[in-house]
């Protein structure tokens, strides 16, 4: 078990020019869309990149998170309006598809419809 006093609760150093998103898919991990089409997947305790997320093209815009007693996953968008569904336990694409739309920059889960505005 962790200890709060153990987890810094914010720092500088992920906090830079070319960051678009941030989502807190759980206790322990932040999600960072950025201008370089990456999602950098960030280790709340150790402050440290486990992972990055490259399937996107363009750069990455917003997240929205879908959690339920089932399962846990994460919708990201890039600009292109590239739109991909995540599974949080495995960080594998579950789903992807393609809006006919210039500049995605928002995307929002309500009542089980995604929606998506430019």
């Amino acid at each position: 078990m962790r200890h709060e006093q153990e987890c810094l609760p914010f720092t500088r150093q992920w906090i830079k020019p070319g960051y678009n998103c941030m989502l807190g898919s759980d206790q322990d991990q932040v999600w960072i869309g950025s201008q370089d089409s990456i999602i950098y997947i960030i280790d709340t305790c150790s402050m440290s990149c486990n992972k990055q997320l490259t399937e996107h093209r363009h750069e990455v815009m917003d997240f929205a998170l879908e959690e339920s007693h089932k399962m846990s996953q994460t919708y990201s968008c890039s600009a292109d309006g590239t739109v991909i569904l995540w599974d949080l336990s495995t960080l594998k694409v579950k789903k992807q598809f393609q809006l006919t739309c210039d500049r995605l920059m928002s995307i929002q889960l309500f009542n089980g419809t995604l929606w998506c505005c430019k």
